[in-house]
């Protein structure tokens, strides 16, 4: 394999970058294309370099089938086989980690790569790249201290791992959180209320109740439609499951807003005993479904930093392989 460096001059960058854009529709080399050509194009910090090769393409070719791979891989082994400090960080990013990131993350081989890794991992959520702060990750670890601090007092649990640990380590400090002691018809209830916050899918304004479940802590995230208002009342013999109307009042003696929420996470829609309340409970539950799958509504940008350390390339920012029979003309 022959190698030469086109560097940063523009007429060249402008040539390579045509190149692409003529055969990024070619597949892939399949092993029974043994004897053709194929170029590779890498952007690396010095600038663009191209790479002509005969016969099959490098077996290290990571692309973004990294969730397919035909051998099973034991992923919950290859996590407990870890040195505890990459445990811990798992455990530190477990509400932001897409599955991509996490599966790529655990099939490499040496310490290097996964601090490698580590720091790829911050960098592509980095809202200003390029200077010495990373908000995001300062951001990141100060509601991850909060959450260890306070949210898990009372409870077996660490912070972090509690209902709220996890609202709060994903969406950051709500606009206002209301408390409601126990008494002699409701659990302990906390109200959440999140504004502005439309990041992940989320609606500009949306409710969270969590509460202590039978009577106990920890706090536990209310769901509408599973869990339902009923849940939320001590159990009398006045109060039945299906007896709406009754919770309804109870939970009024509480605020609109509670009862509200009971019903519906969604300020716009109607609570109870309005038109397509159901429908409100249905919606709140796909809520929540946004919020517990923050880390992988934004997979898609994470693959490229994930496919370029698994295959131990510490410049290579972009790679391009495809397959040609006109090229070898241009690249001697």
């Amino acid at each position: 394999m022959k190698r030469e460096n086109i560097g940063k001059q523009g007429g060249k960058l402008l040539l390579a970058l045509f190149i692409i854009m003529f055969f990024v529709g070619a597949s892939y080399p399949k092993g029974d294309d043994e004897g053709k050509n194929y170029v590779r194009i890498c952007f690396t910090e010095n600038g663009v370099t191209l790479q002509r090769a005969t016969g099959m393409a490098p077996e290290n070719l990571v692309t973004n089938a990294l969730l397919k791979q035909k051998n099973k891989v034991d992923f919950k082994k290859l996590r407990n086989d870890l040195p505890e400090k990459y445990k811990r960080w798992l455990d530190e990013v477990d509400y932001i980690i897409s599955n991509y990131e996490l599966k790529g993350f655990l099939q490499l081989k040496t310490d290097k790569h996964k601090d490698l890794f580590i720091e790829r991992f911050w960098l592509a959520r980095d809202p200003t790249p390029g200077t010495k702060r990373n908000e995001f990750k300062d951001e990141h670890y100060q509601r991850w201290a909060y959450a260890n601090k306070f949210l898990g007092r009372g409870t077996y649990l660490p912070g972090w791992k509690t209902d709220r640990g996890r609202v709060y380590i994903t969406l950051g400090k709500p606009a206002t959180i209301t408390q409601f002691a126990s008494s002699f018809e409701t659990h302990r209830m906390e109200l959440w209320h999140y504004m502005g916050n439309t990041q992940y899918n989320l609606p500009p304004s949306f409710y969270l109740i969590f509460y202590w479940r039978d009577g106990h802590p920890p706090f536990r995230l209310y769901r509408p439609l599973t869990d339902s208002p009923y849940r939320l009342l001590r159990s009398t013999p006045e109060v039945q499951p299906l007896d709406e109307e009754l919770q309804f009042e109870y939970l009024s003696r509480l605020g609109y807003n509670v009862s509200h929420a009971a019903w519906s996470y969604l300020p716009s829609a109607g609570g109870y005993g309005t038109y397509g309340y159901r429908a409100a409970m249905t919606e709140s539950e796909r809520l929540i479904g946004y919020i517990w799958r923050a880390g992988n509504l934004v997979e898609e940008s994470r693959k490229e930093y994930v496919d370029a350390t698994l295959a131990g390339k510490g410049e290579v920012e972009v790679e391009i392989f495809f397959k040609t029979i006109t090229i070898g003309k241009l690249v001697r």
